[in-house]
């Protein structure tokens, strides 16, 4: 976009995931245990309740390849320094010095940054891009996958139950589920790249945005289901020295 942000956007559409089922109506004896695992949508027909998820690799160079991952959170201090109010609102920063450390659910109340420490804007603010793994949609979000933890698909695919992961860049490590998860038997994608833990401060980093939704269906996605989008933004944050559309309209 014109401001900086780069948006990526995934949308599912098509015939819902449905099941044969006795009831007809919600008012029959049936219908309950019918609709254990998804939503009575037609006569006979239930949507079942799944997930989309998706697993985004993007190999960023926030102003050359010396990158690391920063954490800001907003915190409540005291205010020692007088007046009426008693708390003040303050921000913790800490940079993220492992892969392993850097594996994490995604929390909206918080920042998280790829950010380069050697480049600086004109106020002397460290160049950073945040990372936003989801920034709204239309279903639930998918805050991890929906498994039981002794499922084999758990242990297969745990690039699926969090949202922000970042690794050492090595070509070899393109797929987040690794090369061949329909014959593995245990996780050869980011489970396993992040064994080695390297460190991931001032160094070319790839950073892996898993997004997603838990599909709840409803009566309006039957028989033909609108778009449903999920959305992952990129933002500037302090990479440039104002608002960069401040002079979309000036003569050329």
């Amino acid at each position: 976009q014109q401001n900086g942000t780069i948006g990526i956007d995934a949308g599912a559409t098509g015939i819902e995931a449905v099941k044969g089922v006795k009831s007809k109506t919600m008012h029959e004896d049936t219908a309950k245990e019918d609709t254990r695992y998804g939503t009575l949508l037609d006569h006979n027909i239930v949507g079942t309740t799944h997930q989309h998820i998706y697993n985004f690799r993007l190999d960023m160079d926030v102003d050359g390849e010396q990158n690391s991952l920063v954490e800001v959170n907003p915190v409540v201090l005291p205010n020692d320094r007088g007046g009426p109010r008693t708390s003040t609102m303050q921000t913790e920063t800490k940079v993220v010095g492992t892969e392993q450390q850097a594996a994490q659910k995604f929390d909206p109340s918080t920042v998280r940054l790829l950010t380069n420490f050697s480049k600086e804007n004109k106020v002397g603010n460290p160049v950073s891009y945040q990372l936003i793994p989801y920034a709204g949609g239309t279903h639930p979000v998918a805050k991890g996958a929906n498994f039981g933890k002794d499922e084999w698909l758990y242990h297969r695919l745990s690039f699926m139950d969090k949202q922000l992961w970042v690794t050492q860049y090595n070509p070899e490590e393109k797929y987040p589920e690794g090369k061949y998860p329909n014959r593995s038997d245990k996780d050869s994608g980011l489970g396993q790249f992040t064994q080695d833990n390297h460190s991931i401060e001032n160094t070319d980093d790839v950073v892996w945005l898993t997004t997603g939704t838990t599909h709840i269906a409803r009566a309006e996605e039957w028989p033909i289901m609108p778009t449903e989008w999920v959305h992952v933004l990129l933002k500037p944050w302090n990479f440039f020295d104002e608002t960069p559309t401040l002079n979309l309209n000036a003569p050329k």
